[in-house]
């Protein structure tokens, strides 16, 4: 995976250009699963947070920029598609509503996370499904 490569270079270096790749990279496609692109996340935190060789100023600012480039990169989309009036809006498949975030929070996202499925779905046990979707 190319951002936990981007995300080891910047190990060596506290390298902003390194962590905004890793954030870049680690991006998930618009038809991924949302939410559970991001489960490992917190983990790349951690490790570039006490890992990098370089002061606490500049690690934090390493965050703070892979942060700002996963939020932009993953969220335009939904931004662009939240602005369209809801009766011209193109249909999201899979949302029950018509809105990306629905379809962000709910199937895609914390319905794949505790194992839901079908369309709508938001939580444990909504289609009567308690197996984590792995595809």
């Amino acid at each position: 995976m190319a951002s936990a490569y981007a995300l080891l270079r910047s190990l060596e270096s506290g390298s902003y250009r390194w962590m905004a790749f890793a954030g870049l990279a680690h991006r998930p496609r618009l038809s991924d699963q949302y939410l559970q692109a991001y489960l490992v996340l917190p983990g790349y935190a951690l490790v570039f947070g006490f890992s990098a060789n370089t002061s606490l100023r500049r690690r934090l600012i390493g965050l703070l920029v892979a942060l700002g480039t996963v939020l932009v990169t993953s969220g335009w989309w939904v931004a662009i598609v939240e602005l369209i009036p809801a009766g011209s809006r193109p249909f999201i498949g899979g949302s029950t509503t018509g809105s990306p975030l629905d379809l962000i929070f709910g199937y895609d996202g914390l319905g794949r996370i505790f194992g839901a499925t079908g369309p709508g779905a938001a939580g444990p046990g909504a289609a009567g499904s308690a197996a984590m979707s792995v595809c």
